[in-house]
């Protein structure tokens, strides 16, 4: 893992951003002065350059939508917005000129269109995020939610985005997801209680899935951890104990085991039931499979006949002590899925070359 730093954000019920002490908002804009927010910006590159910490990734205030709109855009405010954009990201580059910065709704077609249409400046990276519920009592069956997982959004898709900004500005820019969970919803600190439990791990491991296989660089899970209150569980993957919960394992299999530039073996499967992916991470084979319904199946693979460390996790040992089950098993065999399941499959795996 790491960071992503968000500088700024916009209070959810509208009006400025808030700034450092000190520094004025801008009656016109409602928004800080440009050279003022850009010196500030710029001061945590150079911070962390002192510090000899690679810190990359950056973004410029956290959802600038709620300032400039998404339906309808406000292209005035867009602009104002733009010009504090560019003013930062010259600043903070002139510091470290290999960071990436950018923002976190660039991708949307009502915003990247007029963006590139009237000379916006450069981005580094098409950022995102990605929720598919925001209500509470929950509006979305399980099935329903794993098949948001894997639809990168509409109108554009990131994908979509990627080759508009291509065509566009000829350069190939790196897609990051930098905020995500299953739902987004907290109303008087209440959220779904399906985040933390096994329907919220298959959820999170057919989105990095989807990602992964679009060409995704980067992922961030909104948040590490959070503790209980008004009847949930906050956000996180983690408890305050530090203990996990089971979208937590999703992320240490894949954080420790993918990098970007892995080599993505080709995989289906025959059951529109269960999605599998495979790569090889510095010699090793990893087949992941996923069991998106909450009944059991058998799988048989094919094209592997030898014995693979598993590691996975399922219902069979409830979320409150989420745990996983390792053992080593045969691939000629079938492997039981009991219900919601996430597994990794695992071998080493010799590469030769022909002479």
């Amino acid at each position: 893992a790491e960071p992503l730093v968000c500088l700024g954000v916009f209070p959810t019920g509208g009006g400025p951003p808030k700034v450092p002490l000190g520094m004025t908002i801008n009656s016109t804009t409602n928004l800080p002065n440009p050279e003022s927010y850009a010196t500030y910006a710029a001061e945590w590159v150079k911070h962390f350059k002192a510090k000899g910490w690679n810190v990359r990734f950056y973004e410029i205030l956290n959802e600038p939508a709620v300032y400039f709109g998404s339906l309808p855009v406000d292209y005035t405010k867009l602009q104002y917005y733009a010009l504090l954009f560019d003013a930062c990201r010259n600043a903070m580059k002139k510091e470290n000129s290999s960071i990436i910065v950018s923002f976190d709704c660039i991708h949307k077609k009502n915003i990247l269109d007029p963006w590139l249409t009237y000379g916006g400046p450069d981005v580094d990276s098409l950022n995102f995020h990605k929720y598919d519920d925001w209500k509470l009592p929950p509006q979305y069956t399980d099935e329903e939610m794993f098949a948001a997982a894997e639809r990168l959004q509409a109108w554009y898709s990131i994908v979509e985005a990627e080759q508009v900004w291509y065509r566009n500005r000829g350069e190939h820019l790196p897609m990051i997801c930098s905020e995500s969970n299953f739902n987004g919803a907290s109303p008087n600190g209440t959220t779904d209680l399906r985040i933390q439990q096994m329907v919220g791990a298959v959820w999170l491991a057919l989105l990095l899935r989807t990602e992964i296989l679009f060409g995704v660089s980067y992922h961030v899970y909104f948040e590490l951890n959070s503790g209980y209150y008004a009847d949930s569980y906050g956000f996180g993957m983690i408890n305050n104990d530090f203990k996990p919960w089971y979208p937590y394992f999703v992320q240490k299999w894949l954080g420790n085991n993918l990098a970007v530039g892995d080599s993505i073996i080709n995989s289906s499967s025959s059951s529109v039931d269960v999605r599998p992916l495979a790569w090889i991470h510095q010699g090793t084979l990893n087949v992941l499979l996923i069991n998106k319904v909450n009944q059991t199946r058998a799988v048989y693979l094919r094209g592997i006949t030898v014995q693979m460390n598993l590691s996975k996790i399922d219902n069979t040992i409830p979320w409150t002590v989420a745990s996983v089950q390792t053992d080593v098993v045969d691939s000629s065999q079938p492997l039981i899925m009991y219900g919601y399941t996430v597994a990794l499959l695992q071998i080493t795996c010799l590469l030769y070359t022909s002479p």
